[in-house]
């Protein structure tokens, strides 16, 4: 970093950054919640007393912690959720400490910083200036990231989430006076089409391979995340967070099954259907970890828990079910190379470009769009599709449909059988 040869000046900047998302994970969240609106409230209301700004003297971690837990709305309820607060704190995070540690190549100095001379307090991000904005943009879009040491290029999606984020995010220092430049309207916009996005078109035929295979091996825990997570299209965070008071019997429809209650993003709220071979696939989960019925368990006891009787991760769950499918016998793995593999241009948007080869990730979210593909393949309609996905806009429900929608609208299909004779 430029002019920062000193180590304690290091150590005053890292002070001044914001909570680790470790940290954020072991904590209660309704807890931060509580502390950060009830402490930084009196440090607000005393510079309302003594008619200063509102957020004179906060630091940059405090700032940042302000707008990831302050409550928005009169319902306490209704805020970010826990897996969102993890996002935007790991992004914003490495955002400003990227000024920390690449000085150089961001052309941010010790003697950009603002200092507060009552505390000593050193901030970043009240010394950013439009080319700091400029040369981050680049230097993210170049690929390093201040979190990893090894340089990685980001996807199109990936970098429009960053983007998103950070400038939401300087538009409200803004607004809060904490800064005094536009630093939000130098960020550039940046689309994503719909060939920048990940191809998650995990179908049917992907995941009858799985269950079969997994059915075959008796590995009951795989055989009903999978079965799970493709009949409810449920999120990963959602499974994670499911207890047994979650799950009711339905006395209202003939067949009396039972539902799932999710309290989702937003805090909008869906019931899903337990189809009955998930519901006994879930009934063997519980049975070979020695867990309780779900007529008889503590209703606030996870649905799922690991071996050691705890509650999944969203993380950990995420590495348990990729640790698991490399353990797939090599004839079934082979198998599922070959649904997963396909062709595309290594840059997809010029098609003179080699065609490389790319492969389907099998993933708990890809499970998700799982369940979107085989419901449109059954005759559901979109609406129906957005609902039971717990979506708010319609059009993220396409982006899941996109490949299977582009095929059905295709206008060969609305050929009447009889227009070119006996060749369709």
């Amino acid at each position: 970093m430029k002019d920062l040869n000193n180590k304690s000046e290091i150590a005053l900047i890292n002070q001044s950054l914001g909570l680790t998302n470790q940290k954020l994970s072991d904590l209660d969240l309704k807890q931060i919640r509580d502390f950060v609106n009830t402490s930084l409230a009196e440090v607000r209301y005393e510079n309302d007393d003594n008619n200063r700004s509102e957020f004179e003297g906060f630091t940059d971690k405090e700032i940042l912690a302000f707008y990831l837990f302050r409550y928005t709305h009169i319902n306490k309820d209704k805020t970010r959720s826990k897996q969102t607060i993890l996002t935007y704190n790991f992004v914003i995070t490495d955002f400003i400490e990227s000024f920390v540690k690449y000085g150089d190549e961001l052309d941010f100095s010790f003697s950009d910083s603002v200092v507060d001379e009552a505390s000593g307090h050193i901030s970043i991000l009240k010394g950013l200036r439009k080319k700091h904005i400029d040369k981050y943009m680049q230097f993210l879009i170049n690929g390093k990231t201040q979190v990893s040491s090894t340089e990685r290029k980001y996807s199109n999606a990936s970098l429009a989430q960053k983007f998103s984020i950070i400038k939401s995010f300087l538009k409200q220092l803004l607004e809060w006076e904490y800064i005094d430049r536009p630093l939000y309207a130098y960020m550039k916009g940046f689309s994503v089409s719909k060939a920048d996005r990940p191809n998650r078109d995990i179908g049917p035929e992907h995941v009858k391979l799985l269950l079969d295979t997994f059915n075959e091996m008796n590995h009951v825990p795989m055989f009903t995340f999978t079965l799970f997570l493709v009949t409810t299209g449920i999120r990963n965070d959602e499974l994670c967070k499911l207890r047994i008071a979650d799950i009711h019997k339905d006395n209202l429809t003939q067949d009396g099954g039972y539902y799932i209650h999710i309290i989702a993003k937003g805090n909008k709220q869906r019931k899903i259907p337990l189809l009955p071979k998930t519901l006994q696939a879930i009934r063997e989960f519980r049975a070979i970890r020695g867990l309780d019925p779900i007529e008889t368990a503590e209703p606030n006891s996870p649905v799922f828990s690991t071996n050691r009787g705890k509650a999944y991760s969203p993380s950990y769950f995420d590495q348990y079910f990729k640790s698991q499918l490399a353990l797939l016998p090599i004839e079934a793995k082979e198998k599922l190379d070959e649904l997963c593999t396909y062709f595309e241009h290594e840059n997809v948007h010029d098609r003179t470009s080699n065609r490389i080869e790319k492969r389907i990730k099998i993933t708990p979210h890809g499970l998700r769009h799982a369940f979107a593909i085989i419901s449109r393949k059954s005759g559901v309609d979109v609406d129906s599709i957005k609902d039971s996905l717990g979506h708010s806009d319609r059009k993220t429900t396409e982006i899941y449909l996109a490949s299977i929608m582009s095929q059905e609208d295709h206008a060969s299909k609305q050929w009447s059988s009889d227009i070119i004779g006996d060749y369709i």
